[in-house]
């Protein structure tokens, strides 16, 4: 059901387009429930829910993203038709690419992904893997690069019922290898922070390797929580790609 993907999903009634949006690992859709009220009304946001996560807490958590992009695929296509765009954060930049090629295989056409603070999926790692880390590893990690209260760890509830679930997603991003070929027709908006620790800056750079259309690298001043500590200018970037989209 789509009600279970986009939990906060209101119809636009001036909406020319659609905009999905994925959280960063460990994040849902409420990361997104500002936006409908700050972009445009032109533009419809809906905030993609995983299993496991938030609203889906009862629900296995998926550590594939192979398995979970024909699931998003179905879902997005139960929707009323509009023109689609897809954003994505960190893990959710892995997930829109996926999204993109089963949609664009079943002959979906997209406008346009953004694609913020993610590696690109056919590069090689050099750093460790994270998601293969231990707890505390983990927790200082993540503290290390900001962006999670501390506090979330201060509870031992909390920490437990977080860490396997973040695991999960970290685990579904770090797998998810794509070849070089393997390229989608709509273009890309990359996105960036400049002060972002989590990514291999020279793996994030080599996203359009991966776009048959035209792409753009935007740096914002920032961590890897870029998005949420330059909202506005996230937006106003956003809102002025998709307006040229629709010229």
């Amino acid at each position: 059901m789509p009600e279970t993907w986009f939990p906060f999903r209101s119809a636009a009634p001036n909406a020319r387009l659609r905009l999905a949006c994925f959280a960063h690992a460990g994040g849902g859709a409420s990361a997104f429930r500002e936006w409908a009220r700050l972009l445009p009304p032109w533009i419809e946001v809906v905030a993609v829910q995983l299993p496991g996560h938030e609203t889906r807490l009862r629900e296995p958590v998926v550590d594939d993203v192979m398995q979970l992009a024909p699931r998003l695929a179905s879902a997005v296509t139960e929707l009323p038709e509009l023109p689609l765009a897809l954003y994505g954060h960190s893990y959710g930049a892995a997930l829109a690419h996926a999204l993109a090629r089963e949609l664009e295989a079943g002959g979906a056409p997209l406008l346009r992904l953004f694609l913020a603070g993610g590696e690109a999926p056919h590069t090689l790692r050099t750093t460790p893997l994270s998601y293969t880390r231990s707890d505390d590893e983990l927790v200082a990690r993540l503290l290390g690069i900001g962006g999670t209260p501390g506090q979330l760890f201060d509870d031992p509830g909390l920490r437990a019922l977080f860490l396997p679930v973040l695991r999960a997603d970290l685990k579904a991003a770090e797998t998810y290898k794509v070849p070089a070929d393997a390229r989608v027709a709509a273009p890309f908006s990359i996105l960036a922070g400049t002060r972002d620790e989590a990514v291999e800056r020279p793996r994030l750079e080599r996203w359009p390797e991966l776009s048959s259309g035209a792409s753009s690298l935007h740096w914002f001043d920032g961590t890897h929580f870029f998005p949420r500590e330059r909202r506005a200018e996230v937006l106003a970037r956003i809102s002025a790609d998709l307006g040229e989209d629709l010229r």
